[in-house]
């Protein structure tokens, strides 16, 4: 049986997903206190560095010279493990969503510099969420409106929320291959 578990206001793993490790928890709580449009847009930027590609970090701290605290906010980017890269990247990008156009815009331009070729399949899918979070939908909408109150979710309630998700998608395929008959349990 699970235990209880407290709030202490300390970025904690979800119950079912992967324990993180002390320092990715204080990374975390200091990416989470970020608030400022440059320090949002050096974490948002530092997310979309590759080891794969090395010249990206030149054009990132061409794009980020103005921020002094932009080394250390990628040093708290790189000791993110991978299942908490992509919530906190969504995270950050609802609330750079909530700035002025013209910073919206400027991060778009510097993201089109990072992302730059060669590119990886993930930059598109990077690009595209970015696009989509700050305000360009398609004609059709296949979902309701987005929630505003998901910015001030803290990265540990998204973390929560995305495991969760991922364990109740896995349990309903599971069961609709049990129906099939594809699978006996």
């Amino acid at each position: 049986m699970p235990e209880a578990r407290v709030m202490t206001g300390k970025v904690t793993p979800a119950l079912s997903g992967p324990s993180l490790t002390d320092a990715e928890v204080e990374a975390l709580g200091r990416l989470d206190r970020v608030r400022g449009n440059g320090g949002m847009k050096a974490a948002l930027l530092a997310l979309m560095l590759s080891p794969k590609l090395p010249g990206r970090l030149t054009v990132w701290r061409e794009e980020t010279a103005t921020v002094p605290e932009a080394e250390t906010l990628r040093a708290d980017v790189n000791a993110l493990g991978p299942s908490t890269r992509l919530p906190c990247f969504e995270l950050l990008l609802a609330r750079m969503g909530a700035s002025p156009l013209p910073d919206r815009q400027a991060l778009l331009r510097s993201a089109r510099r990072v992302l730059g070729p060669p590119g990886l399949p993930i930059d598109r899918l990077m690009w595209l969420a970015m696009r989509r979070h700050f305000g360009e939908h398609p004609s059709t909408r296949a979902h309701g409106a987005n929630d505003p109150e998901i910015s001030r979710l803290s990265i540990a309630d998204v973390l929560h929320v995305a495991h969760f998700s991922a364990h109740r998608r896995a349990w309903c395929r599971a069961k609709t291959l049990r129906r099939a008959g594809l699978v006996r349990w």
